[in-house]
């Protein structure tokens, strides 16, 4: 488990309200995941800048 999957879970341990099925529950999990993926690419364009070769030291 990398670190992006714990804060995930624990960000869902906080907000899921427990109903679904466990295929509802790994869809929410994958979709969580992808938004805060974005949302730390978009607060640190770093990684992002270095990927597309647009860094410059």
């Amino acid at each position: 488990m990398d670190q992006l999957d714990a804060i995930t879970l624990l960000y869902l341990s906080k907000h899921w309200d427990g109903t679904g099925s466990l295929l509802d529950c790994a869809h929410t999990f994958q979709q969580t995941k992808a938004e805060l993926q974005a949302a730390l690419r978009e607060d640190n364009p770093l990684p992002k800048r270095i990927a597309d070769g647009d860094f410059h030291l």
